[in-house]
């Protein structure tokens, strides 16, 4: 819908011109919502094309409505008809179609952002499997197949846990659209999905946080390239995958800084930063890049070769188990052992935040008792009464 051809608000429908053409909103595929402007107003109409026919409907004025109000209702007494419409044809009812209607009912009723989201997650994880599915035909063993499809086939259990939370998340959604087209009456029961279970026990990790006397524990059950990839993390806090794509040039024994790099967010896009070293992490540094070419990588595996991914899993395991350290621990754990003593030692949340990465949101969000501690000892100093 164009700036200028905007229906969604009183003061935009008086800009209109009269005509007998309405102005159109899109709903869904192949319906939308109108408005022809007249002399004394307007009114709503609805068109969609079915069996190759464009079908009309009108709600009149809809005077009895708040103007404010006036587009929400044409847009739900519209989808309603259009699902009435589908409720005829509902053989060729695809599970692509009850995603763009659930789309749509969380756009009215929810809000554009819910929509987006979820029509954004359902085409990319839905969609490529089972779109075409006409909901008739849709069987349980269509969407248990899907859902073991959406886990990721690797040797480190936490990429398994997580891709295992994202598609219950994904799942819930999908029973969601599911649902209400069973509640519209376009397919006459739910046994498709009704009894589809999600994953369980696949939340959020627990965090483990090493104190002192573990790291060096940790560090004294490992040698060789691991050992040297352990101690990088612990005085860094950088993850796996930063760690191991950073060469000799991306050290800089100047400006005591590593480069790293890390692909985030929408479009995959790579965020690089310098990370500032101590003495301590400056001198690990200069002896890892030792004789090596500046397109070298700064840890190798044991067999020669770059780290892979998924290649730590089994040596951190093994080490965990050498060390007695609890059994969640991950190499993630070493990021957040960094970050919260770095916090209890008082460096700001701001620097922290840069040196790893990563945002003063997220600091807040997953170390916050870490700062409370930190408030709480400064309050302490200062007296009150």
């Amino acid at each position: 819908m164009s700036t200028e051809n905007k229906i969604d608000s009183k003061t935009a429908r008086r800009r209109l011109s009269q005509r007998r053409e309405p102005y159109w909103y899109k709903l869904v595929k192949g319906g939308y919502v109108g408005f022809r402007r007249t002399a004394d107003g307007g009114n709503w109409v609805v068109r969609y094309r079915q069996d190759k026919k464009q079908r009309y409907s009108s709600f009149g004025d809809l005077s009895e409505y708040d103007p404010s109000e006036q587009f929400d209702q044409a847009c739900k007494q519209a989808r309603e008809w259009i699902q009435s419409l589908g409720v005829k044809n509902k053989a060729r009812y695809k599970v692509s179609d009850m995603i763009e209607y659930y789309a749509d009912h969380l756009r009215v009723n929810n809000s554009e952002k819910a929509s987006k989201e979820v029509k954004g997650r359902l085409k990319k994880h839905v969609i490529p499997e089972l779109g075409e599915k006409l909901l008739t035909k849709l069987t349980k063993q269509d969407i248990e197949k899907w859902k073991k499809g959406m886990v990721k086939v690797s040797d480190d259990p936490e990429t398994v846990r997580r891709s295992k939370d994202t598609t219950n998340r994904i799942l819930t959604m999908l029973k969601a659209g599911l649902n209400l087209a069973f509640s519209n009456e376009v397919i006459g029961t739910d046994k498709a999905w009704k009894h589809v279970k999600p994953f369980n026990d696949v939340g959020e990790a627990r965090k483990v946080f090493l104190d002192e006397s573990q790291s060096k524990r940790l560090l004294g059950k490992t040698k060789g390239n691991f050992h040297d990839l352990i101690k990088s993390a612990l005085l860094t806090g950088a993850r796996y995958s930063e760690l191991t794509k950073a060469v000799v040039s991306d050290l800089d024994i100047q400006q005591g800084t590593l480069r790293l790099s890390t692909k985030k967010g929408k479009g995959n896009k790579l965020r690089e930063w310098d990370c500032v070293l101590g003495n301590e992490a400056l001198s690990h540094f200069k002896k890892l890049a030792k004789d090596k070419l500046p397109n070298a990588t700064l840890h190798i595996h044991d067999s020669g070769e770059p780290w892979g991914a998924g290649y730590q899993w089994r040596p951190m395991q093994e080490a965990i188990k050498k060390a007695k350290l609890p059994t969640a621990t991950t190499f993630y754990a070493l990021r957040h052992t960094y970050i919260s003593r770095a916090l209890k030692h008082g460096i700001s949340v701001h620097i922290l935040a840069k040196n790893c990465g990563t945002s003063v949101r997220m600091i807040e969000k997953h170390y916050g008792k870490f700062m409370q501690s930190d408030i709480r000892d400064e309050l302490n100093k200062v007296s009150m009464t």
